[in-house]
């Protein structure tokens, strides 16, 4: 089988990272502006709700080019990388998987350069068969066309695959509408957004940890 898993909030705890990222910003924002912090938040949502709903709100390019700041997108980041967290059990999760002879592939929403250095922060790179960004897509995972790539490439059916994702309203329900299998994770993965997780769509299994994910793998698997 193809198990396709996102990295924010499944794999990786970004929640504290990304905090120290949104600050890394607003005080640039008050250097450069001679502003409040309070109105250089202001600044900085008022172009993440333009944003909202399409690929762009992912990209922190867009907000330092927006915002005339250059490359602190790219400092802020690099700056704060100690403060990822790798999910209890994610590389025990992605070795057991590799070991039962499955393709892993890491489907992100996030910009290329994002998820390089999240995924060499701790190694996890070596795991997969295929990582894509929405560099590489073209669009994020609300999109049938961005699992319709996967398909593609990996030139197998829907049914060969299973999508682990925390958010139900992108991977969960598009994969789910293209006939793959799908595990919920209730996770959140940023303190700014809280998951609007009311969307009308029904994953096929509902976990908490990577261990269950993985229970419940075998057991999609004893069906195929």
């Amino acid at each position: 089988m193809n198990i396709v898993v996102d990295c924010d909030g499944v794999l990786i705890n970004n929640v504290r990272f990304e905090d120290k990222v949104l600050d890394f910003l607003f005080r640039r924002i008050m250097e450069k502006y001679g502003v409040s912090k309070e109105r250089a938040k202001e600044m900085f949502w008022k172009i993440g709700k333009k944003l909202e709903g399409r690929k762009e709100w992912h990209d922190w390019r867009i907000y330092s080019e927006e915002l005339k700041l250059g490359d602190a997108w790219k400092e802020a980041h690099l700056a704060n990388l100690k403060y990822l967290k790798l999910v209890k059990g994610a590389k025990d999760f992605l070795s057991k998987v590799k070991g039962d002879g499955h393709r892993l592939i890491l489907a992100s929403d996030a910009i290329k350069p994002v998820v390089e250095w999240k995924l060499n922060r701790f190694g996890l790179e070596k795991y997969f068969d295929l990582i894509l960004s929405q560099d590489d897509t073209g669009c994020i995972k609300s999109e049938e066309k961005y699992f319709k790539q996967i398909l593609n490439k990996l030139k197998e059916p829907a049914k060969n695959f299973v999508v682990i994702d925390n958010r139900l309203d992108r991977g969960i329900k598009t994969a789910k509408k293209l006939g793959m299998k799908t595990i919920y994770i209730k996770r959140r993965e940023h303190s700014h957004l809280y998951l609007r997780d009311k969307e009308d769509v029904e994953p096929d299994f509902s976990v908490k940890t990577l261990g269950q994910a993985y229970e419940k793998i075998k057991e999609i698997e004893t069906r195929v």
